[in-house]
């Protein structure tokens, strides 16, 4: 289980700044199930469901069946359709049965596409809590960069994740890994990324000038998209 000082934060980000729970777990990078038990949420259950009495206990098969035929249905329209049929409830009990469990998810596969050498690297910070240097307490931090064909990585240490720092550590890892790799994925970090509307992004203007000083394209991630940064290469998303 997670320490009071995570176990705080994940209320404040839930409660205050109103983040989904896999927001949280990326965030935090934790569990969602961790986020969960934190928070106290149940997943839904259709079982769980019918072992105590619920008014939506009796129309479980009528919802399964819509929803696989209108995937899409909003719970609003969905309500108004059990109500007509003797639906007692409020909107919000089938909303958070869609949310739960009894709308199905939206498959998504991927194809692997693989890099050549020295083509692409990815690069991420890590956070590894509070360290303690004389009376002061320091927030630590990890730069990791990861060559997408070799594996090849670098790892450097570091007290603060400002704009100077990340390019002192780009610089040192192109030395240990002998070269600049061609492309450069970001996860959307604030060094790199000021804003993005959309596949619009904008850069940041002095990490614009160092890759183009180093001789890299920088690239970022989709947000929410961990299955473009994965430890075989990058994926991309195959539409049915």
């Amino acid at each position: 289980m997670v320490n009071a000082e995570i176990q705080a934060e994940i209320r404040r980000m839930f409660h205050v700044d109103h983040m989904k729970v896999y927001a949280i777990s990326r965030s935090l990078q934790i569990s969602r199930d961790v986020v969960r038990r934190v928070l106290n949420i149940q997943r839904f259950d259709p079982e769980r469901l019918c072992e105590r009495p619920s008014k939506l206990k009796p129309f479980v098969p009528l919802i399964e069946e819509i929803v696989s035929k209108h995937p899409r249905i909003t719970a609003t329209r969905l309500c108004t359709l059990l109500k007509e049929r003797g639906f007692s409830g409020s909107v919000n009990i089938v909303r958070l049965a869609l949310r739960e469990g009894l709308r199905p998810k939206p498959r998504r596969a991927y194809q692997v596409l693989t890099s050549f050498p020295g083509e692409q690297a990815q690069v991420d910070w890590g956070s590894f809590g509070k360290i303690k240097i004389g009376n002061a307490e320091r927030t630590l931090s990890c730069f990791v960069m990861v060559l997408s064909w070799s594996r090849g990585m670098f790892a450097r240490f570091m007290l603060d994740q400002t704009t100077a720092s990340f390019m002192a550590a780009h610089q040192e890892a192109f030395i240990y890994l002998g070269g600049v790799p061609r492309q450069i994925r970001y996860d959307n970090l604030k060094s790199v990324v000021i804003s993005r509307d959309g596949r619009a992004i904008q850069f940041n203007d002095n990490f614009l000038e160092f890759s183009g000083n180093c001789g890299f394209l920088p690239s970022a991630c989709n947000p929410y998209s961990g299955h473009e940064k994965e430890d075989a290469a990058y994926y991309t998303p195959l539409s049915f």
